[in-house]
């Protein structure tokens, strides 16, 4: 599944825009209440069914205004779809490729895993928030779990209204909800039961990874039923009975007392409640796992991956936990937003758009200066997934690329950026990543084609890069000059080598 597009109109900050999003990674940056986070709920609207940040539809209508309008254009592996969602003057509309629909036709047509930090919440805070992201999670999956929560709504009010009505109290009307009751809690109890099997799998996997295999995850479901009750006419007996024991304490409350209204989950870190003794980073990693094994199971259940939106999720977690979210890009459409940057100039091909007073521009251009007076600027800086940068030029129709690739494992964060601000002197635009055989950068123009290499380390000088004759071999076909440097070289002399580069780029485009 993968999102093309959203259409926001007079959506809280933004008067209207249209916003178009790559496969992979979507990084949304700039200062703090520009309207980074309105697009993660906008997207999400269409997922979960309603804004994440709760309120009012008239909360959300931009000022001076009277309704607003958001809509997304995606594919699935059925073909190109459309959800839109329209509030004018009280009057809602939700349409499924331009028919419209009731909410639960709309929600998992869709499918999007939203974190931010305050998901922290749902291993720190009340029983509800585990409830509603289970409910969050299942409704995505399954049309009938979305009926199954709306029935249940709707006869737990007729029962707690019930119980709090004067007396003389209808204990025969008490007993025909408990008999509704039982039904749909013992179906919605199924769902949750082997959801969350199926999630403790993935967290467990997740957590053994972070922690690299210190730590041990697990999940338990606290409810009402015993565990060796699993078909579902065993689950609705004992739901009946049970609501028939709790009925003179019930009516004694004026309340339910049972039920899956009173679910809860127990989350535990080397058999320990991870609420009570785990750490701030331990809960942050569990917090983080849920919503990775939510991802997991929609691309189980859909066959196809869903969209992952993170808000300003990095700048939350340590380096460890840091480096396993961006290590699991791969293959995945991300929006994310963050304030700046950095975080992100070491991934691939990762669509940079800026966000400033709710209007939304993507980067294209940095207006770097020409090379040589000669070269027209066509676009931005790309560092791809090592840490490198690529870089593509064009004169008269002839091609000079800049490919670099650096041994993230050898090089220092002061070596790369020395690269770094060395080669975003040259005009650029994104290019899919490519690598080449383990050189830091090749420039080629046709004819002429020169690969440096640049390693931290002895491991090549001891070895020999061309010792492998299968690269030999290709190196030699494709006619290449070697240059080979040891960082401690450039270190040593970095002006001159750069010096070095630039006559030879200015030879290849003579």
């Amino acid at each position: 599944m993968v999102l093309k597009e959203i259409e926001l109109n007079n959506f809280r900050l933004t008067e209207s825009e249209r916003i178009s999003f790559s496969d992979g990674v979507n990084l949304l940056y700039g200062k703090n209440a520009q309207g980074k986070t309105n697009v993660l709920e906008a997207i999400y609207f269409f997922a979960r069914g309603r804004s994440f940040r709760g309120g009012k539809d008239s909360d959300i209508v931009r000022f001076f205004e009277k309704g607003y309008s958001i809509k997304i254009g995606f594919t699935r592996s059925d073909g190109e779809h459309t959800l839109e969602y329209r509030y004018y003057d009280g009057q809602r509309q939700r349409l499924c490729n331009g028919v419209k629909v009731p909410i639960k036709e709309m929600i998992g047509k869709f499918n999007a895993v939203f974190f931010c930090p305050d998901h922290l919440s749902i291993i720190k805070d009340e029983p509800s928030e585990r409830r509603e992201f289970l409910n969050i999670a299942l409704s995505q999956l399954y049309g009938e779990y979305v009926s199954l929560l709306s029935d249940h709504k709707k006869l737990l009010a007729g029962k707690n209204a019930l119980l709090k009505s004067e007396e003389p109290f209808d204990i025969e009307l008490l007993r025909a909800y408990n008999e509704q009751f039982a039904e749909v809690s013992a179906k919605i109890y199924l769902y949750r039961r082997e959801y969350i099997e199926k999630l403790e799998n993935s967290v467990q996997n997740t957590i053994y990874e972070i922690s690299g295999g210190r730590e041990k995850a697990n999940i338990f479901y606290k409810c009402d039923i015993p565990a060796e009750k699993s078909r579902l006419a065993d689950v609705i007996t004992y739901y009946r009975n049970l609501f028939f024991q709790y009925e003179s304490r019930e009516t004694a409350a004026k309340m339910s007392l049972c039920g899956v209204q009173r679910d809860d989950l127990l989350f535990t870190i080397n058999d320990r409640d991870a609420r009570q003794f785990a750490s701030q980073g331990q809960q942050r990693s569990i917090a983080l796992a849920l919503k990775i094994g939510e991802g997991e199971i929609i691309a189980s259940e859909k066959g196809e991956s869903p969209v992952y939106l993170f808000d300003d999720v990095l700048g939350e977690l340590d380096e460890d936990r840091k480096n396993y979210v961006l290590s699991r890009t791969s293959g995945r459409q991300m929006i994310v937003t963050a304030c700046e940057k950095g975080d992100y100039l070491n991934l691939a091909d990762v669509k940079m758009i800026s966000v400033e007073n709710g209007k939304y521009r993507e980067e294209t251009d940095n207006s770097l200066p020409f090379l040589n007076g000669s070269i027209a600027t066509c676009g931005c800086i790309a560092p791809n997934g090592d840490g490198g940068i690529r870089i593509e030029t064009q004169k008269h129709n002839k091609e000079l690329t800049v490919f670099a690739q650096t041994l993230r494992k050898n090089m220092t964060p002061e070596e790369k950026h020395l690269w770094y601000d060395y080669l975003k002197e040259y005009p650029v635009r994104f290019l899919r990543q490519k690598v080449i055989d383990n050189y830091i950068v090749d420039f080629y123009c046709h004819e002429a084609r020169l690969i440096i290499e640049l390693d931290g380390s002895q491991h090549y000088e001891e070895k020999g890069i061309l010792k492998d004759r299968i690269r030999t071999e290709k190196l030699e076909e494709r006619n290449l000059t070697v240059i080979r440097i040891l960082n401690r070289d450039v270190n040593k002399n970095f002006k001159g080598v750069c010096e070095y580069i630039d006559e030879f780029v200015k030879g290849s485009l003579a």
